[in-house]
């Protein structure tokens, strides 16, 4: 296996469970594996994959990947240099494998997680003090994060542009307070069915973040027709209400 990994040099994304895109290199590669190929353990392979790739900077993982095998990808980076690493799915993953990537992935620029349940705190605070360059931050229906995981993106990641908290529905105002305050950069935030915010989160914003272009505010039922009027005054270019399903371009 690791013979034939070692052909893939080029690689530029490994996606399990999805469709991959491969440059032209490394699709003839794959296409002159011998025909003998019936099954493929991509949770026991991945570390091959990882020495023989150094250059690999886009992993997306789905579904039946455990803590194991994104440990091993994270360690076996001696020159880290994973830029955009997702998770998707909730089979396999706790805190270890993100403290793993915190460790070893110091150049992470983009990650993301989607239905991740067994994930705490502690995992996005490892990552915000492991990797500060971080620029996007996507998190969709985990369910155990608190503020304090928030808190921890706003002080460690000044970089932050892109921000998707997308029903986690623990989060209160103090989040988005302390990412208005501590993250300057960002230009899309979204906050879809973040049930406790109010209108002094949308005033946080309005105060901090001069540069957000787009403001997702979906299901956040909370807010008041005021609160959104507060941001009209921004360069938004789009916006969604509370109670509109689609984004709005504003004039």
């Amino acid at each position: 296996m690791l013979a034939a990994l070692e052909c893939l040099d080029k690689l530029n994304w490994l996606a399990n469970g999805r469709a991959a895109q491969l440059n032209k290199a490394s699709k003839q590669a794959l296409e002159g594996w011998p025909g003998r190929l019936e099954s493929l353990d991509v949770d026991a392979n991945l570390q091959a994959v990882a020495q023989s790739c150094p250059r690999l900077k886009h992993l997306h993982l789905w579904d039946d990947v455990t803590d194991a095998a994104i440990q091993a990808v994270a360690q076996a980076q001696r020159r880290p240099q994973l830029e955009h690493l997702g998770l998707h799915g909730p089979i396999g993953r706790t805190d270890l494998a993100l403290r793993a990537v915190a460790q070893g992935c110091p150049k992470l620029e983009h990650l993301g997680f989607r239905s991740c349940g067994n994930l705490t705190d502690a995992a996005i605070q490892a990552v915000a003090q492991g990797c500060p360059q971080l620029k996007q931050l996507h998190l969709e229906h985990c369910r155990n994060f608190t503020d304090a995981a928030i808190l921890a993106v706003a002080h460690g990641c000044p970089q932050l542009e892109h921000l998707y908290l997308r029903s986690c529905r623990n989060l209160t105002d103090v989040s988005i307070q302390a990412v208005a305050e501590g993250c300057p950069q960002l230009r899309y935030l979204d906050v879809t069915c973040c049930v406790n915010l109010t209108d002094a989160a949308v005033q946080a914003v309005k105060q901090g973040c001069p540069r957000l272009e787009h403001l997702i505010l979906h299901g956040c039922r909370n807010l008041t027709e005021a609160a959104i009027q507060a941001v009209k005054h921004l360069d938004l270019q789009h916006l969604l209400r509370p109670t509109h399903s689609d984004a709005q371009p504003l004039a």
